[in-house]
């Protein structure tokens, strides 16, 4: 009993560790460098795979020889072993992956530097998730005869689990709060078509605009969007047939354009991206394609990324990508510090309630029509605005007088 306390201690003090840690290399390293002190585990590292060609790329290490980074560097063609069989198989199943190590075998013998000296009896395999998202698999090498029993197995669940989501925060905000980030163009060849927009549906020449795509979840999406060219009808017809799509309702129509609400209860690609750390900057049509611009941290492996888009979507097209700078001036400076002080809920409260017409006059939605499309109460709706709200105008505030300073 004793030593069971002792386990969930150092896991506990592991999990503490990693919540304060700002990057993810230094997650992946305080978690080997734990694990291995705790001398619960011989060697512990993380790795990314990629289950396209079972490529494994190592980021962090600790124990044995002091080299591990390079003595486990597997290749496509590379005999990876026993161990690498069990992180590419916790990688694709997304379960722990347990092997057992005969006494005197030569099942670690791919990494001769890296079990030398030692008689390893367990190798485990923890994928790092959270929300379903892989953030890289942690594997661990025990000299323990009687280990990964199933208080064991719940622990460790626990600590990828944990790893998941520590990752995901460090991401976000280094998406977001950083001075640079990654824009990746996204294409979905023949999105009109998909759409069901064809001839049938009027005019050949029209235009939609995206004005606005405010993820409310972690699937669900709100988007506005202006048509032109296009009979109200008709647009409401081949919206309201695509699959995902929850409700259409329309805004306004000033004779030229016509402004819609779209909601999707399971928009394309929206669940993977944003648990990746992305977010979508901008979208236009190019007709009859769907032009994607996304924003991502530095750290996300994109082609990992990529895989997991075209899960979503077979036709997804990867355009450009490149590194962006953010202009350090006063205005970027504070535009930073919104993103900081307001909550998910507030951000999108007010985002919805702007792109939804609330703020016009008269208004074109009312605080019950944006509450409906956020899922949520009328009164709550209110209380996150007035809360973001009272936010922005004090940070305006703050803005204009380190300007006049």
């Amino acid at each position: 009993m004793a030593a069971l306390v002792r386990l969930f201690d150092t896991y506990q003090e592991i999990q503490q560790a990693v919540i304060q840690k700002p990057t993810t290399e230094e997650i992946d390293q305080v978690v080997c460098e734990s694990l291995v002190e705790s001398d619960w585990y011989a060697v512990a590292w993380v790795c990314n795979v990629s289950l396209a060609n079972d490529e494994i790329h190592p980021r962090a290490a600790a124990g044995g020889s002091g080299e591990l980074i390079d003595e486990m560097s597997f290749d496509a063609d590379a005999e990876v072993g026993v161990l690498g069989r069990a992180t590419i198989a916790a990688a694709s199943s997304g379960e722990i992956r347990a092997v057992h190590v005969d006494p005197g075998s030569d099942q670690l013998e791919a990494l001769p530097g890296f079990t030398r000296g030692q008689e390893y009896r367990w190798v485990i395999a923890i994928p790092l998730t959270f929300e379903g998202v892989r953030y890289g698999v942690l594997t661990t090498c025990s000299t323990r005869e009687n280990v990964f029993e199933d208080h064991e197995r719940t622990a460790l669940k626990g600590l990828g689990r944990t790893v998941g989501h520590a990752i995901n925060a460090t991401r976000w905000k280094q998406a977001f709060v950083g001075d640079n980030f990654i824009g990746l163009d996204i294409w979905l060849p023949d999105m009109i078509n998909l759409l069901g927009l064809s001839d049938n549906h009027g005019s050949s020449d029209y235009a939609i605009t995206v004005e606005g795509m405010i993820p409310v979840g972690t699937s669900r999406v709100v988007q506005y969007l202006a048509v032109t060219g296009l009979s109200p009808e008709s647009f409401r017809e081949a919206m309201t047939e695509m699959n995902g799509v929850e409700t259409v309702r329309q805004i306004d129509n000033d004779g030229d354009n016509t402004r819609f609400e779209v909601t999707y209860d399971d928009f394309p690609m929206t669940s993977t991206l944003t648990s990746y750390g992305g977010r979508i900057k901008t979208v236009h049509f190019d007709v009859p394609d769907l032009h994607i611009t996304v924003a991502l941290p530095l750290t996300v492996d994109v082609r990992q990324l990529f895989e997991a888009l075209q899960s979503d979507v077979p036709d997804l097209k990867l355009g450009a990508q490149r590194t962006v700078h953010r202009d350090q001036t006063n205005t970027a400076s504070c535009h930073n510090e919104f993103e900081e002080d307001l909550t998910d809920r507030q951000r999108t409260a007010v985002l919805t309630a702007f792109h939804a017409g609330y703020f016009e006059w008269p208004r074109e939605s009312t605080a019950e029509e944006v509450a409906t499309t956020l899922n949520i109460s009328s009164p709550t709706f209110h209380y996150h605005l007035r809360l973001a709200q009272r936010k922005i105008l004090s940070k305006i505030f703050e803005c204009e007088q380190q300007f006049e300073q």
